[in-house]
Formats: C-alpha cells, structure tokens, sequence
C-alpha cells in the first residue's frame, strides 16, 4: 500500500466515523415523535411506523459506515490486507467481494455516506412534517 492510499484510507475513515455519529439523531427523533403520538387515530400511526422503521433502517445504515471505517482503519494501520478484509466480510455476512482494489472500496464507502446524508435529510423532513402534523392539527 502506498503512503497516498493509506493516507486517504485513514482519511475515509475519519470521515465515515464522524458521519456515522449523526445515526443518533434516530434516537432522538424516534422517541420524542413516539411521546407526542399517544392519542391519535390508524393513519396518523401508520405514518409514524412507516417514521419508526425508516429510522430503523437509518440506524443500521449509521451502524455499516461504522463497521465500514473501523475495517478502513485496520487497513490503514496495516494490521490487515485486503485479502483479511474478504474473509471478515465473508465469514461475517456471506458476501464475496471480488477482486476490488482498495480504492474501489473507498469510493464505494464515500457513495454509501452521501445515500446515508440523503436519507438523513429526508429523515429528518419527515420528522418536522411530522411534528407539526402531531402537534398543531
């Protein structure tokens, strides 16, 4: 590995660590719309489980770009290559990587963030929509 690719490997890392902490914004949007919602009529909650299990599945995606820049750190550091980190991917999810080249990975990483900032975004739309619906009307 070249001094360029693991520095940017730490670089992505870093970056996918930081990113992954706005997943507990889940844990702040789910419960308090959840409080609010206790009197109301079928569809107002069933909009609030469809809210619950999109956040649900927006706190898996925080919980992947996490485990995705703790394996680009040991790879950085060079306690593993990449053949290591096909085996952990396999022995842990069944899932065969191929033959993709570190940078291959890293630019699948950065795609992830941004779909994971994009769902955020919507998250947290349909949270104020939410918000306003349960508390003003």
């Amino acid at each position: 590995m070249t001094e360029k690719e693991q520095s940017e490997c730490k670089a992505t890392a870093v970056a996918l660590k930081g990113i992954s902490f706005f997943g507990l914004i889940v844990f702040i949007t789910i419960p308090t719309v959840l409080m609010v919602s206790k009197h109301y009529l079928l569809l107002e909650n069933s909009l609030i489980l469809l809210f619950v299990i999109c956040g649900l599945f927006l706190g898996f995606r925080a919980w992947h770009l996490r485990f995705d820049a703790k394996l680009l750190e040991e790879v950085a550091n060079k306690s593993f290559d990449l053949n290591d980190l096909d085996s952990v991917i396999f022995k842990l999810f069944g899932k065969k990587m191929g033959n993709k080249s570190l940078q291959e990975r890293i630019i699948s990483c950065q795609k992830l963030a941004k779909e994971f900032l994009l769902l955020l975004k919507i998250h947290l739309g349909f949270y104020v929509l939410l918000m306003v619906f349960l508390l003003f009307f």
